[in-house]
C-alpha cells in the first residue's frame, strides 16, 4: 500500500478495525468511540465510517478483503458488509438494520476511495443513520482532513476520493456533500492585502476515481 501522504515509499502491513477504520502504523486496543481528526494518539486514521459497530465474526456478514485487477493496477478492497450498530445489534444475515461500505487502496498511486452502498441502520430516520455518529476522514501524522464528524451527510450509492494534495474539504455543518446528478451551494472568498489584483477563485470538481463492485464471499485476516 503506497503511503506518499506520509512521505514513505510504501507500507506492507495495514490494520483493519471492525469499527469502520483502517490504520497503516497503529495498533489501537479500543477504537469503539469515534473522535474528531486528527487524533493525537494515532499516526494514521483512514476512516470511511468510524463508529461503534458490531461486525459478525463468521458467515456472510462482517469485514472482508480482496485484491482486484492485474499487477501494476491492483486495488486492495476492504469491505464492511451488512454491519449493525453496537447500540442496536440486528440485521445479519438480513441487510435490514446494517450498513455496507468500502475503503479501496490503489497500487498505481496514493489515492484512497471510500464507497458507500448503504449508510442507514434505520431507513434514514434513525439516530445513527448517514454517519450521524461517525467520523469520516483521513489522518496522516498530525495532519488530517475530516469530511464529517457526527453529521448525517452520507448517502447510499456515493463515493469519496482522497488524493495527496487534493483531499476533499469538509462540508459546513448541515450542508451535505455533492453527489453525481445533484446540486450544492458553494461560497468563495478571497482577501488581497496588497490590493494588486484582479484575482479569481476557481473550484476543481475533477473526479478520476472508480466504483468498485462488492466483493464475492470470502474472508481474510491481516
Amino acid at each position: 500500500v503506497r503511503d506518499s501522504m506520509a512521505r514513505r515509499d510504501h507500507e506492507d502491513e495495514i490494520r483493519v478495525y471492525g469499527n469502520g477504520h483502517v490504520s497503516l502504523l497503529d495498533s489501537v486496543a479500543n477504537t469503539r468511540l469515534n473522535a474528531t481528526l486528527p487524533v493525537p494518539t494515532m499516526q494514521t486514521v483512514i476512516a470511511p465510517f468510524w463508529d461503534d459497530l458490531q461486525p459478525a465474526t463468521s458467515g456472510a456478514c462482517g469485514v472482508f478483503w480482496g485484491v482486484l485487477g492485474t499487477a501494476g493496477n491492483q486495488e486492495l478492497v476492504v469491505e464492511w458488509r451488512d454491519v449493525p450498530h453496537f447500540a442496536a445489534v440486528a440485521g445479519c444475515p438480513s441487510p435490514s438494520g446494517t450498513v455496507t461500505f468500502q475503503a479501496v487502496f490503489f497500487e498505481r498511486d496514493s489515492s484512497i476511495l471510500f464507497n458507500y452502498a448503504d449508510v442507514d441502520f434505520a431507513g434514514g430516520t434513525g439516530p445513527f443513520d448517514g454517519g450521524a455518529s461517525a467520523t469520516v476522514g483521513v489522518q496522516i501524522g498530525a495532519s488530517a482532513v475530516q469530511s464529517s464528524f457526527n453529521l448525517s451527510v452520507l448517502s447510499p450509492g456515493t463515493s469519496l476520493l482522497w488524493s495527496p494534495g487534493r483531499l476533499p474539504v469538509a462540508d459546513p455543518p448541515g450542508a451535505g456533500m455533492a453527489v453525481e446528478g445533484g446540486t450544492t451551494a458553494i461560497a468563495s472568498s478571497f482577501a488581497d492585502a496588497d490590493d494588486d489584483g484582479p484575482w479569481s477563485v476557481e473550484w476543481d470538481f475533477d473526479y478520476d476515481g472508480v466504483i468498485v463492485p462488492a466483493l464475492p464471499p470470502g474472508r481474510g485476516v491481516f
